[in-house]
């Protein structure tokens, strides 16, 4: 892997206040788990820093020991009053200015406040240098992009990513696919520079694991080279997978049982696709966002499967989150329609139509079938061949081995063809 190590550390050096940030999707675990090594790396520069990411943290927030963590950024000079709304609800809010103050007054609709539900924060001041992780476009970014446009805009950008899709929107655009994880890389760039703790390893370990599925997804021989470093240096592997798991809620459970238990695969065309209704998903709890975390780590990992479809009916309609084991399938010129709404993420793309559940998933099998066909030559009059994939029970365990079982005590017996020209005995 090629670091740019002295642009890297030439820009760091001279910068003094660095924001880091990450998407707005809760995916994005890997992103986050650098973001806050990252951080650690900086501080320990003497750097203000500032880490922003607007899912507070999410399957990672374990990591967050110090709770360096922000969920939005304050533009230079501003001064933010926070007002938690978790013991009560707002119903109006209206202020007044005196000669030498502002009074704020807040109507609570339900429930009251009080003083230790206030928070107070100074905006920063200059911004030197902003640093972006895992960010194909820095639309990507959500409302930090679009509420501060002119930060970034006057701010040079450091973008580190590994997608195929990525813009190179920065001053230093370090953009490496065959990284299994933008971890590997600040795990890289941080051996280049001589940087390593404990707590720093555990973290970027974290991101790797998170986003190469334990190693079973897109991890190469350099990608094991830097865990064993990170081993060495003291990263936990044990406390990092065990925290992984637990921060699997019961609502991510059942939807995995939801999106397994309606999952087909078409063998011949590469493609899984799985269905839940609103009804399925209102009723377990969990949301449309709940959905993107379990897309990204079990569909997305399918043997056998280039492309894998998750679709899930909406109040107007229905929305898709398709995803590809392959950096090389362009799922944006495959699957367009004027009448979709289409949003690039992480790992693929989320897809939004006004149509129902059913004729949604026909069009977007239709436009994979199109793409297949050149892809691997398949006929264009083949249908899509349907592989359910079974649930395993102990019945089916027990009939595999009888099957095996009454197959040893056959007698061998020659094949009726042989698939390849014989030679002649003599």
């Amino acid at each position: 892997m090629q670091v740019p190590l002295k642009a890297l550390t030439k820009t760091l050096e001279r910068s003094q206040s660095i924001i880091v940030l990450c998407p707005d999707a809760p995916e994005n675990g890997g992103s986050i788990a650098a973001g806050l090594a990252l951080s650690q790396m900086l501080q320990a520069m003497d750097k203000t820093v500032l880490l922003c990411i607007p899912s507070d943290g999410g399957v990672m927030k374990f990591l967050d020991t110090s709770s360096i963590i922000k969920t939005s950024i304050v533009a230079e000079g501003d001064f933010v009053i926070t007002l938690k709304t978790k013991n009560a609800t707002v119903d109006h809010v209206r202020y007044v200015v005196k000669p030498d103050h502002v009074d704020l007054l807040i109507t609570p609709g339900s429930g009251s406040f009080s003083a230790e539900d206030i928070q107070l924060e100074q905006g920063p001041g200059h911004t030197d240098t902003i640093i972006t992780l895992g960010t194909e476009s820095l639309r990507d970014l959500g409302d930090t992009f679009l509420n501060y446009p002119e930060l970034f805009t006057q701010t040079p950008i450091i973008n580190i990513d590994t997608s195929t899709e990525n813009e190179y929107y920065g001053a230093i655009n370090w953009v490496d696919i065959q990284a299994a994880s933008v971890c590997e890389m600040v795990a890289e760039f941080m051996h280049e520079a001589e940087f390593m703790t404990q707590e720093v390893a555990t973290m970027l370990m974290a991101g790797i694991i998170y986003d190469t599925n334990n190693m079973s997804h897109g991890a190469k021989p350099q990608t094991l080279e830097v865990v064993g470093r990170l081993i060495d240096a003291g990263g936990m592997h044990t406390k990092v997978i065990d925290m992984l798991d637990k921060n699997k809620s019961r609502e991510t459970v059942q939807l995995w049982g939801a999106l397994f238990a309606n999952l087909q695969m078409s063998q011949t065309y590469k493609f899984a696709w799985t269905q839940v209704k609103r009804m399925d998903f209102e009723a377990i709890g969990a949301t449309e966002k709940d959905f993107a975390g379990v897309m990204d780590n079990t569909v997305r990992h399918l043997q056998g499967a280039d492309c894998a479809v998750l679709v899930y009916e909406t109040g107007s309609g229905a929305s898709a989150m398709i995803r590809s084991n392959k950096k090389s399938v362009p799922l944006r010129r495959i699957f367009t329609d004027p009448s979709w709404e289409i949003m690039p993420t992480k790992h693929g793309i989320n897809v939004t139509s006004n149509n129902s559940i059913s004729v949604f998933l026909e069009a977007l099998q239709e436009a994979w079938k199109v793409y297949a066909q050149g892809q691997y030559g398949i006929s264009g009059d083949t249908p899509m061949d349907l592989m359910k994939l079974e649930k395993v029970t102990n019945n089916n365990i027990k009939k595999s081995a009888q099957h095996k079982t009454s197959q040893r005590n056959k007698p061998l017996a020659p094949p009726e063809n042989i698939p390849f020209d014989a030679p002649e005995l003599r």
